[in-house]
């Protein structure tokens, strides 16, 4: 789901409604897909993308506004929590 979901924002990017600044994953070949798609979508002036292995790296980056959580069932609360309390808009699907 969260390749559909950095699609869509790529797309959105393309649009300038938003702009990806980091992805995250702990598996390393879905973080190397995902970053390479990053960096291909925002080469038209989107900006560098970060990526990250731990979550909680882009919480406590203050240039992020938002995130998008597609993750297991039993991570969604966790994260959710974490990222609310870091005042972070949420995007969460059950």
């Amino acid at each position: 789901m969260g390749s559909a979901h950095l699609g869509n924002m790529l797309e959105f990017q393309k649009k300038g409604r938003v702009r990806v600044a980091a992805v995250c994953d702990v598996d390393e070949k879905r973080l190397a897909a995902a970053a390479s798609a990053a960096a291909a979508g925002s080469a038209a002036g989107g900006g560098k993308v970060d990526a990250y292995r731990d979550y909680r790296h882009v919480l406590a980056r203050k240039d992020i506004d938002a995130v998008i959580i597609a993750t297991p069932d039993h991570w969604h609360a966790v994260q959710t929590v974490h990222a609310c309390e870091s005042g972070k808009h949420v995007y969460v699907e059950k």
